[in-house]
């Protein structure tokens, strides 16, 4: 931030901004791909109970995808700049899922994640739930972040 003329950087906004918003936006946007495994009438029911968990789920790597970015200051003065958040939430989102993943195989939870075949599916969702994550991030972004 070498500019005179910028405001202060405003890092308590964004990091609640993120916590609070990119669990209901990545929510909202998968939202199509979980409908698909909704077959009855009684299965949406649950819908309220997924965006509880899911909002749950994302709560710590949304915030500290918030903490990131407002480490880094980013700000956006070209389209280019958003690639910065949607790579940050991306980042964590696979990383703290990758992390999740190797608890549960070390602890021994489920013994599908012993098996190869078995841990390539659930990498290819946690890839797919980061990419979610990095697109409400980039969304978010478009209205959070300065814009200098």
């Amino acid at each position: 931030m070498t500019n005179k003329n910028m405001t202060k950087y405003p890092t308590p906004k964004i990091i609640i901004a993120y916590a609070l918003f990119t669990g209901l936006l990545s929510g909202l946007l998968s939202l199509p791909f979980v409908s698909l495994f909704m077959t009855s009438r009684n299965d949406w029911g649950y819908l309220a109970i997924y965006f509880y968990w899911w909002f749950l789920v994302s709560l710590v790597p949304a915030l500290l995808s918030g903490i990131v970015i407002g480490y880094f200051k980013i700000i956006i003065k070209r389209p280019f700049d958003y690639l910065k958040p949607f790579g940050v939430a991306f980042l964590v989102f696979f990383i703290l899922g990758l992390v999740f993943i190797g608890v549960l195989a070390l602890m021994e939870i489920d013994s599908r994640l012993l098996k190869f075949e078995s841990a390539i599916y659930f990498i290819m969702l946690i890839f797919c739930i980061a990419l979610i994550s990095g697109v409400s991030s980039t969304i978010l972004a478009k209205f959070i972040l300065p814009k200098y």
